[in-house]
């Protein structure tokens, strides 16, 4: 029997700035076995890319929202998500 793995390194490089105040250069790396993580593991991960590279978690759920809900998605999948999540109630917090 064959078997498969998914390790996954993502490396991002900012080469800093050019001003007295600005960051130095900084290398994020991500290493991870995602043999046999979920969708949700895969959105997280990305979700921690995003962040370091400035994103705020407004910004990153935008992102997801415009993901999921586009004219080019199925309008009957696109409803049963609404009614999955609750999408339609209003947050009283």
């Amino acid at each position: 029997m064959e078997s498969y793995s998914t390790n996954l390194t993502i490396e991002l490089k900012d080469t800093g700035g050019n001003k007295l105040d600005d960051l130095n250069a900084t290398t994020f790396k991500i290493e991870t076995d995602m043999t046999d993580c979920s969708v949700h593991a895969w959105f997280k991960l990305f979700e921690r890319v995003l962040g370091a590279q400035g994103f705020t978690e407004e910004t990153i759920m935008r992102g997801a929202a415009e993901l999921a809900f586009n004219d080019c998605r199925n309008p009957s999948a696109m409803d049963e998500l609404i009614k999955e999540y609750d999408l339609n109630k209003l947050s009283t917090d």
